[in-house]
């Protein structure tokens, strides 16, 4: 080994060096060969490629022969001899070596784009590692020392439910810790703690979403080996609808993904304000620093040098001022921004909350009225049983279907057809609807003059107080003081006499 770190430029023997070259000679090339001088300038360039990368080039190509001619022409130049052509000649006089490297690369060797193209093949092909269709291993278990599938050896103690739980609770623990950890530079541990739980929230959601549909699979495959019709045909219906429930619980995982960014948008802003705010601090340093050396410098420094510092503390005030109002207004469009995106999180979050909500209503009540198509037994035999509910039940699942794509976004309420009958309820603002005061009719008499002059004469309206019928408002001058000493109105209450 030692004997190869000896002579002239030892790196060049390397494993390392000689494979860092991205010379590969094209698959037609058979034989190159350089022919170059030991001096002259115009022989430099092809002489440093031959010390720096003919071994690079034998490693890279080992079935092209590689010649080199020394002293047998006056003007440097290479040939090329290919399998299917004439062969080529580069006049390379004058090149530098780089440039005769680029020569080299355009004119016989392989592109980048098609080096990195092969690579990946060959590590697609090669690579022992690769597993799936289209490979020759199925599946990671089949190699020795994999863990097997557990639906056919059951899984050790410490990969189980019960284990992996107190595991999962100590792995929340290290992540919060980890949290608090990124926090401590940034002084910003709340928002840290926020984005972490709500990234918790999102992984909760979707494991429990991804449970859900492991289940009902389970069910699924065990009741296609049942021999029963009725409880084959209500599992099939009940998958595709714990589909449509899954893909329900994905748009609320998006929802809560969206939320959690919010904050995260909002943590980028209160860095960048305390970066505004640090580079105030330091304005405010510097500026306190070339005052205390001007006063230092009050009565040793000549007038020109006083001019100069005093310029420069000028300067160092005007940057402070600049570096404060940039803070302020920085602060300002963070409040801001800041309000803006948690009202519209919040929003946006209830909206998801209410449509999760409306739309699972069409999603259970349709598994509802499915179970409820399973014949009931008790006290008959079971040669009189018979299930008639196959067709019901598809049109139960397309009737969900069909409501929750048409579902609009923010309305709420549940499936039309089972909402019991409301009466209407009348908001804050909305007035109350007229009061139904009848009076009493008249009594006709046969005998009687169709009217008379007292008929004529309009009687005196009762007080409403004394018919029974509700009070009016009370008006603004009684409600004065109600609301923390302010009337309706805006104004003053009156003042006691």
């Amino acid at each position: 080994m030692a004997r190869f770190l000896k002579g002239n430029a030892p790196v060049r023997r390397t494993f390392k060096y000689l494979n860092s070259s991205n010379l590969e000679l094209r698959e037609n090339v058979r034989i190159v060969s350089f022919n170059y001088n030991v001096e002259g300038l115009n022989h430099a360039g092809t002489r440093d490629f031959i010390f720096w990368h003919f071994d690079q080039l034998q490693y890279k190509n080992p079935n092209v022969q590689l010649l080199s001619f020394v002293g047998m022409t006056p003007t440097p130049f290479i040939r090329a001899y290919f399998s299917n052509r004439a062969p080529v000649l580069l006049d390379v006089e004058g090149y530098t070596q780089e440039e005769v490297h680029q020569r080299l690369k355009k004119f016989l060797c392989k592109s980048d784009e098609q080096l990195k193209r092969e690579a990946a093949q060959a590590a697609k092909v090669d690579n022992p590692a690769n597993f799936g269709y289209g490979f020759h291993r199925h599946c990671v278990c089949e190699l020795p020392g994999q863990v097997p599938c557990p639906g056919i050896v059951q899984l050790p103690d410490y990969l189980r439910r019960s284990e992996f739980l107190v595991m999962d609770k100590a792995n929340k623990l290290i992540r919060r810790s980890g949290a608090r950890l990124k926090a401590m530079g940034d002084g910003h541990q709340d928002l840290h703690m926020v984005i972490a739980e709500l990234r918790d929230v999102k992984n909760t959601a979707k494991a429990f979403a991804s449970a859900q549909q492991s289940a009902t699979q389970e069910l699924f495959t065990w009741s296609s080996r049942q021999d029963n019709r009725a409880i084959q045909d209500v599992m099939t219906q009940l998958t595709d609808l714990s589909v449509l429930w899954n893909e329900i619980q994905m748009e609320f995982i998006e929802h809560v993904r969206n939320f959690r960014s919010q904050f995260e948008m909002v943590l980028e802003g209160e860095l960048i304000v305390d970066s505004a705010h640090a580079h105030m601090g330091v304005c405010e340093q510097r500026e306190s620093k070339l005052k205390a050396e001007l006063k230092k410098a009050a009565k040793k420094a000549t007038s020109d040098e006083l001019r100069q510092m005093e310029n420069r503390v000028f300067q160092a005030e005007r940057n402070k001022d600049l570096a404060q109002l940039e803070w302020l207004d920085k602060s300002r469009e963070h409040e801001i921004v800041k309000l803006i995106r948690i009202k519209e999180g919040l929003l946006k979050m209830s909206d998801a909350y209410l449509d999760m909500f409306s739309k699972g209503q069409y999603v259970f009540q349709a598994q509802r009225d499915i179970a409820a198509l399973l014949p009931d037994v008790q006290g008959r035999e079971l040669a009189d049983v018979k299930y008639t509910g196959s067709g019901a039940t598809k049109q139960a699942v397309t009737r969900a279907r069909v409501r929750v794509s048409s579902h609009t976004p923010g309305a709420v309420g549940g499936a039309p057809d089972s909402d019991p009958p409301r009466e209407r309820s009348y908001g804050m603002f909305e007035p109350p609807p007229p009061y139904p005061f009848t009076a009493t009719p008249p009594t006709y008499s046969p005998s009687a003059p169709p009217y008379s002059e007292q008929d004529l004469t309009a009687p005196s309206p009762t007080p409403l107080s004394q018919r029974g019928g509700y009070r009016r408002p009370p008006s603004d001058e009684e409600l004065a003081g109600a609301i923390g000493g302010m009337s309706l109105r805006g104004e003053s209450p009156p003042q006691p006499k």
